[in-house]
């Protein structure tokens, strides 16, 4: 908001309205001091510092002890300063030598250049300084006057430097005179002492001035007199300044010193409504006196003196927003473009009271009001004082005290910029706690639960030092269009103690560990997380707060107050698919065994801890009044007494004597909870507590609800609504009580979902969404699909954003993706009945692995491709079969698998694999080299770009890694191929003799297998043989000229030649473009050339210039490629 002319009575003059002589003088005195000590230092570390790497202010590891911070940081990025080699700034109680005092003097009167070279061997007759590292600066400043010898040749360059004559030397470094000064002689000294006082040259020295120098005292004097004003000429024994009162600073540097308010920086902007900030390392300030500060010893033009608000290119933290800053600025002509030297800094004349407390409106009667806290602090609130909340201007009454400035655990800062006793600015910064609930890698973006507005946040607009992941409990703030993202501070204990009684909220307090701990009234935003709960001082007294013997983690705010707390559970829950289970009684003794899928892959029986098992169902039941799932399961609450009969129907037995004899595998289906014991590897176990879905009865694979699942338990079945696909999706399902559709919903499945598949009998797993089912068919997309549709069962990994930890999809139709392959090498072990093969997986890994399955005989595993799945330790292996070749249907779109044959480059990008037999397909004069002959029919076309070769024939069986290699024509092996037909890896077990390509790809290098084509009825175009590929085809196309030159529907019918060895199908396809037609796939969507003529466009199809028509006609699995473009 713009400043109101009534304000500016005070506020806008605030830096005016004081007494002219007080401000002018306190001015002076604060400009003298800053410039002084800055300069100072800049002489006396630019001498001191040897070989120290340049670093700027904030780079200083003991910049907390520097006083003179605004003086330091100028000189810094002036290059005067560059610290120590240990990267601290300097010492500042060693001592100064006459020759370190030369040095910095020489600088200073070089405009800030180290010129000691130059002056190295200026004649002067000193006998003592031939050795001195400051030869060249003593040399100057000796001829020059500046500096006196000791008498006899001699300057005595290592004794210490006292204050007067420290201070005689800078007054003649300003031009002053010492002959007419009377600064030599027997009383140079009373003579010094006076002048330099009068001139401020002591200002703020507090020692004898006749004592000996340290660093900081040498530092304090040279800052002091760069501000005096330079003497330019004597007349009648009087010094004159310059004209323009120029002083060392702004003589040698040209740098002038700034002052004002920072009211925008690239953090937030002050006074605007807006949630914006300036571009980084932009900084405004303003002044209603004018930023350049004017002092008797500084003066400016007019036209800077008026100029009150400015914008710089320099960075400014936060909490500079709203405070009087410090600036030094080389100024160009357009005032933005100024440079400004070192970082701004906090000027003296700010007060500022910081608070985490709760501040409202009031009077100095109530406790809580600003008035309250400002008491006895000299400052007071006006009508001109501002409130902010989050760097967003608020309305607030300062008498009341229903209006909250700050609550307890935000941070507050109370600032009056000037001095003048009025507190311009109140800044409220609350932070509210949430938790991160999901991370999304794929759209680079943080979800940040209940943030106010869109809880999706872009990750180049959230600024943290931490690395956020899912599930984190994190403190977030909002302003200038950006999201502030840490973690707040965590103790985790017990409740020993706590008092809610006093009616002063800030003694109420619970004991933690030892220390006591206030509520504080920050925000909660994500109650449901983990539980997650606001803490309440008093709800310690109730069952809903927390409890004594209890272990918590409770989250902090910046102030120490306790937020949020959170029970400390045992290990996270640990899911899986039960496979089969049976239980047995022997006596007295009850006894059990489970066949679990875990999530990891791996499938096991183990025996299971029944009495444990039997607990943890009569848990599950709750309060026993017989109306939880697991007790409408049973049909009968469950208790101490009856525990075990729910745990046995569950499971189901194989005994003779038990009733429902042959009814194993109750639990099969089912996704349970489980530990497992270390000790005795026995498992524990309860039905998992579904957020959708049902419990199943494992005995029956039909899926209906009065079958195979458990009506209405734990909830009404659910059916699948939607495909289920790869991606960051959503499993969309409807539930009702006879499959109608009463409801419809959906949960989120991310990278952590883990979703198991299972068919009445087997069961796959998978994790994430990139690993899970390509597709499941809906109703009425295909035959043989599950009764009325896949069902679920869900375990929500979080109520809050409903997404899924835990999957279950029912289905005899589940389609998942690439199989998980194993070649396994030649050569093996046999022990016992456990086989010990060489694998190597999809990746190119070598490991060993155990199986049962095998052969002593003729071992049909090793050397061949297998798929797997896991029983504990053990693999259970199935041989992959080779089911493309001749007289079999070609792969769909969907389809998965491994080709098994000989490999030939066909293009850059692909492969074709050929049928091959080694007793059939090889040349007969060269058994090493392939009869090219045999290998014109029966392949298939592998996209092989990306794809992985591997050697097998020269990979080590010690190897971690295997051999890899390129695709080259000759190679034999499997080729294991995606649903999108692209070669994923290829195991390759031989290599032949071949010519780079079967066929050499001249013209018409296919077979004549299209008799014509004709165009409406009357033009007839006869083809010669055509071309093994479309790319050929299209690029030797043949035209067909248009009947006009504008687009128009053309009927055309092909005829295929009727070869007498079996019929002719294909299909034909258009293209917009010759690159659509190179890159096109004429097996989809178009219709089949069935016998020997098909009317391809019988209606007629749209066709304009440049269009292609690429006609596939296929005879015993070969196909033969033709093509048209059409040209008006």
């Amino acid at each position: 908001m713009d400043y109101d002319k009534s304000r500016l009575g005070r506020r806008g003059c605030s830096l005016a309205s004081r007494a002219k002589s007080n401000k002018e003088e306190f001015r002076m005195r604060n400009l003298k001091r800053v410039l002084s000590l800055a300069l100072a230092v800049m002489m006396l570390i630019g001498m001191m510092v040897v070989g120290a790497n340049a670093a700027g202010y904030n780079d200083f590891t003991d910049k907390d002890e520097i006083v003179n911070k605004d003086a330091v940081s100028m000189l810094v990025s002036l290059g005067v300063i560059n610290g120590m080699e240990d990267g601290s700034y300097y010492a500042p109680t060693q001592g100064v030598d006459r020759a370190m005092m030369a040095k910095m003097i020489s600088v200073i009167m070089n405009l800030g250049i180290d010129k000691g070279d130059l002056y190295e061997n200026t004649p002067t007759g000193l006998t003592d300084i031939s050795n001195s590292w400051a030869k060249g600066h003593i040399n100057f400043c000796y001829t020059t006057g500046i500096i006196a010898g000791r008498g006899n040749n001699t300057f005595d360059p290592n004794t210490g430097v006292t204050g007067t004559e420290a201070a005689k030397m800078l007054l003649v470094a300003a031009g002053y005179d010492p002959a007419v000064e009377g600064l030599t002689g027997s009383q140079w000294e009373i003579k010094t002492i006076a002048l330099a006082s009068k001139l401020g040259i002591f200002r703020n020295y507090t020692k004898p001035v006749t004592d000996k120098l340290s660093r900081d005292d040498a530092a304090l004097l040279i800052y002091n007199a760069l501000d005096i004003e330079m003497i330019q000429k004597y007349e009648d024994g009087y010094a004159l300044s310059y004209a323009d009162h120029r002083t060392i600073l702004s003589a040698m540097y040209g740098v002038y010193k700034v002052e004002g308010v920072v009211t925008a920086n690239e953090w937030a902007i002050l006074d605007d409504d807006s949630d914006t900030a300036l571009k980084t390392g932009l900084t405004t300030i303003y002044n209603a006196d004018g930023i350049f500060s004017t002092t008797t010893s500084t003066s400016v033009n007019d036209k800077d003196s008026n100029v009150k608000t400015a914008t710089f290119e320099v960075s400014t933290p936060v909490d500079m927003l709203g405070k009087t800053v410090v600036m030094y600025v080389k100024k160009a002509t357009i005032l933005e473009n100024s440079t400004v030297y070192g970082d701004a800094i906090v000027a003296s004349s700010n007060n500022v009271i910081e608070t985490g407390v709760r501040v409202t409106g009031g009077t100095t009667k109530d406790d809580d009001s600003l008035a309250s806290l400002l008491k006895g602090t000299g400052l007071s609130v006006d009508k001109y004082t501002e409130y902010y909340h989050n760097y967003e201007e608020v309305a607030i009454d300062n008498t009341d005290t229903s209006d909250v400035m700050n609550v307890r655990g935000a941070a507050l800062t109370v600032i009056d910029n000037d001095n003048d006793g009025y507190v311009d600015y109140v800044l409220s910064l609350q932070k509210d706690l949430t938790y991160v609930s999901a991370v999304s890698t794929k759209n680079d973006t943080t979800t940040l639960y209940g943030l106010p507005g869109d809880d999706v946040v872009d990750n180049d607009e959230i600024v943290t030092s931490e690395d956020l992941a899912k599930d984190d409990v994190v403190l977030v703030v909002q302003y200038g269009g950006r999201t502030y993202v840490e973690y707040p501070k965590t103790v985790t204990g017990e409740m020993e103690l706590f008092n809610a009684t006093s009616k002063d909220p800030s003694k109420n307090y619970i004991k933690v560990e030892g220390e006591k701990y206030n509520e504080d009234e920050l925000k909660v935003l994500s109650v449901s997380n983990k539980n997650t709960i606001k803490f309440v001082l008093t709800d310690c007294a109730t069952a809903t707060g927390v409890q004594f013997d209890a272990t918590y983690d409770f989250f902090l705010d910046d102030f120490g107050n306790i937020l949020a707390y959170r029970e400390v559970e045992g290990a996270p829950t640990q899911y899986a698919l039960a496979l089969d289970s049976a239980y047995s009684i022997n006596g007295l003794t009850t006894t059990g065994q489970i066949k679990l899928l875990l999530a990891d892959g791996t499938s096991k029986i183990y025996d299971v801890d029944m009495d444990a098992t039997a607990s943890k169902f009569e848990a599950m039941a709750d309060d026993n009044d017989g109306d939880t799932a697991i007790e409408k399961w049973f049909k009968s609450s469950i208790n101490d007494d009856n525990a075990m009969d729910a745990v046995l129907k569950f499971m189901g037995s194989d005994d003779i004597s038990q009733v429902g004899k042959g009814d194993r595998g109750y639990a099969a289906g089912n996704l349970v909870a489980y530990t497992i014991d270390e000790d005795t590897q026995e498992v524990t176990f309860q039905p998992a507590g579904l957020d959708l879905g049902t419990w199943v009865n494992g005995t029956s694979t039909t899926y209906n609800v009065n079958g195979f699942f458990a009506p209405q338990q734990p909830k009404t079945t659910a059916i699948l609504g939607a495909d289920l696909e790869k991606g960051d999706v959503d499993l969309i399902y409807t539930y009702g009580g006879n499959y109608a559709t009463d409801h419809r919903g959906s949960y989120g499945i991310d990278e952590d979902t883990v979703v198991y598949y299972y068919n009445g009998s087997k069961a796959n797993v998978v994790k994430g969404y990139s690993a899970m089912a390509n597709l499941i068919p809906k109703a009425g997309s295909g035959s043989g699909i599950d009764q009325v549709n896949t069902k679920v069962s869900v375990v929500a990994f979080d109520d809050a954003t409903d997404v899924a930890e835990v999957i279950v999809v029912y289905t005899t139709k589940a389609s998942f993706g690439s199989e998980d392959y194993l070649f396994l090498m030649k050569t093996y072990n046999k022990s016992g009945s456990i086989y010990t093969y060489t694998a190597i997986d999809e990746e190119g890994n070598v490991f060993e692995i155990q199986s049962k399955d095998g052969s002593s005989v003729a071992n049909r595993y090793a050397g061949a491709l297998v798929t797997y799945s896991k029983d504990g330790d053990l693999y259970k292996l199935t041989p992959v079969t080779d089911k493309y070749y001749a007289g079999q249907p070609a792969p769909t779109s969907t389809d998965t698998g491994a080709d098994l044959g000989m490999i030939v480059v066909d293009r850059t990008d692909y492969v074709k694999v050929y049928d091959f037999s080694t007793a059939a397909d090889l040349d007969a004069n060269d058994p090493e080299a392939v009869n090219q002959t045999a290998l014109l029919d029966n392949y298939w076309v592998r996209y092989a770009d990306k794809a992985l070769v591997i050697d097998v024939d020269n990979t080590d069986y010690d190897a971690d890694t295997a051999a890899e290699t390129e695709f080259t024509s000759g190679q034999y092996g499997w080729v294991v191929f995606d649903e999108s037909k692209k070669a994923v890896v290829a195991f390759i077990t031989d290599t032949y003799k071949m010519e780079a390509d079967v066929t050499p790809g001249g013209n018409n290098d296919g077979r004549d297998l299209l008799a014509s084509v004709v165009v409406n009825d009357a033009t007839q175009y006869v083809p010669s043989a055509g071309y093994s590929t479309i790319a050929k085809a299209v690029e030797n196309a043949e035209t067909i000229k248009m009947n006009s030159d504008s687009s128009q529907k053309y009927k055309i019918a092909l005829t295929a030649k009727n070869l007498g060895n079996g019929e002719c199908w294909g299909n034909a396809g258009l293209f917009g473009s010759k690159t659509a037609a190179l890159t096109g796939n004429v097996t989809q969507g178009n219709n089949a050339l069935s016998g020997t003529t098909q009317n391809w466009a019988n209606a007629g199809v749209t066709i304009a210039e440049g269009n292609y028509i690429v006609i596939e006609v296929n005879n015993n699995l070969v196909s033969t490629y033709y093509a048209y473009t059409f040209v008006k």
